[in-house]
């Protein structure tokens, strides 16, 4: 976990997924170009983009070597994420959206960090831009503090701020290579939660840092994320896909054995939100089923009859298990503060409250709640 010697100025890939950002690729490349750092490549991945961004891709690369560029069909973020891992030569893989920007200095930090202390994967912070658009829980999980992990702790998960968002991790591209780690290209959301699910329990050296390296936009009309927040419904039920993925993950592997009562407190905690504000809509039936399955399929009957028994989710568990009365609103925004006290503390459950009254009274769209 020490400083690596021989490690000197390392070469950094950032790999820049482009698809229908023609208004934000300049502005996001030339974060990167005007970096203090040197060593670097960036990776601009045209993703089957329409409204010419793999033409200014080109433009751009043709005025500066350091740009790679690469076309390819249409295959979402992860796909092209993949590609361009697969073309990184870096020491370093980091990644960055075509509508986000890297702050000053950024590149430097990561490199000074990866000299000192030879890191499988670092997480740092970001700046949400707009601010008045930002969530708490976006303000909130956006802000690590400083630590360091020899082999997979469950807190670098279940309670430290690590996930979601890729762009806010930079991992040494050996790392990647030795464990066959890229984007699973079969979800379409939610592979900002799934890759650290992926990446983490397998590091050995993790390493996180307060420094906010990303202006991360948390609005851009007609992104996959503003659809995504339009719909809440949709929203609901690919959060219980995505739970679920991340559980057949885990037990492929064999960690959900090791940490089942982790995973399911942060799994109630990840889909709670969107199931209050659809309990009301024909959506919430089918989203609650599929949450039922899977909570059969990957913790079985006698794991969960526990957690039915818990104090606080007890309620909820049987709700969902055996269609009783549904919990209140109320209680169901007590059981998620009860878990992100368990997780976070007092305070940090104590803000994320009031930020989700004050959403329901002003709601954002695209940063309403995780």
């Amino acid at each position: 976990m020490g400083a690596t010697k021989d490690i000197v100025a390392p070469l950094i890939s950032v790999v820049m997924p482009v698809y229908n950002v023609r208004d934000y690729l300049t502005e996001s490349v030339e974060s990167v170009l005007g970096q203090s750092y040197p060593r670097f490549q960036l990776i601009c991945v045209d993703d089957g983009a329409t409204d010419g961004s793999g033409k200014l891709a080109d433009e751009l690369a043709a005025a500066d070597e350091r740009i790679v560029v690469i076309h390819q069909p249409n295959g979402g973020a992860s796909s092209a994420r993949n590609a361009g891992i697969d073309r990184a030569t870096g020491d370093v893989v980091a990644f960055l959206d075509a509508d986000d920007t890297l702050r000053d200095g950024a590149l430097e930090t990561i490199a000074a960090a990866f000299t000192a202390t030879n890191f499988d994967v670092l997480t740092f912070g970001g700046v949400p831009w707009p601010p008045e658009q930002a969530s708490v829980w976006v303000r909130e999980v956006l802000s690590p503090r400083r630590a360091q992990f020899g082999a997979f702790e469950p807190r670098i998960l279940f309670k430290e701020k690590t996930h979601p968002f890729v762009w806010r991790m930079a991992c040494k591209r050996a790392f990647l290579k030795e464990h066959g780690l890229h984007f699973d290209e079969t979800v379409i959301f939610g592979e900002d939660q799934l890759f650290p699910f992926q990446v983490y329990p397998l590091s050995h050296n993790t390493v996180l840092i307060p420094d906010k390296l990303v202006t991360y936009r948390v609005c851009r009309k007609g992104s996959l994320m503003d659809i995504r927040f339009s719909d809440l419904e949709r929203r609901a039920q690919e959060h219980v896909s995505t739970l679920e993925r991340i559980l057949e993950t885990w037990s492929d592997v064999g960690w959900l054995r090791q940490w089942p009562r982790e995973l399911f407190e942060w799994g109630v905690d990840f889909v709670l939100p969107s199931l209050v504000l659809i309990k009301d809509t024909t959506g919430f039936a089918p989203v609650v089923e599929n949450l039922r399955r899977a909570w059969m399929r990957y913790f079985g009957e006698a794991f969960l009859q526990t957690m039915a028994a818990d104090r606080m989710l007890g309620p909820l568990v049987t709700f969902v298990m055996n269609s009783s009365a549904l919990p209140s609103t109320v209680r169901m925004l007590l059981i998620a503060f009860d878990l992100r006290r368990r997780a976070y503390g007092l305070l940090y459950a104590l803000r994320q409250a009031g930020g989700s009254l004050a959403d329901r009274i002003r709601p954002r769209r695209c940063s309403l709640v995780q």
